[in-house]
């Protein structure tokens, strides 16, 4: 399932959270970021930036909070399998 966000592109927190998001490719493709300024949503999007998972909203915090410990995650994977980052296995061609 994939995630959607509402934004405005006149709120701070959204802008960035929209480049905090651009700098994660890990993410990019998972969440559908919709533009209240640009495009109907529902009324029970009363703040913005907003996630939807399922039936489930965060705010901005919320939101923030989880970007981090994902940061946070991929960077200890990172650690603990280098060798995979640096050396992407090569091809053979038969």
């Amino acid at each position: 399932m994939t995630s959607q966000i509402y934004i405005s592109k006149r709120c701070n927190h959204c802008i960035r959270l929209l480049k905090e998001l651009k700098e994660r490719p890990d993410i990019q493709g998972k969440i559908r970021i919709i533009s209240i300024d640009e495009e109907p949503y529902p009324d029970y999007i009363k703040n913005v930036p907003t996630m939807v998972n399922g039936n489930k909203l965060f705010n901005a915090g919320e939101i923030f909070q989880m970007l981090e410990e994902s940061k946070k995650v991929r960077q200890q994977q990172q650690q603990q399998h280098p060798q995979q980052q640096q050396h992407p296995q090569q091809q053979q061609h038969p």
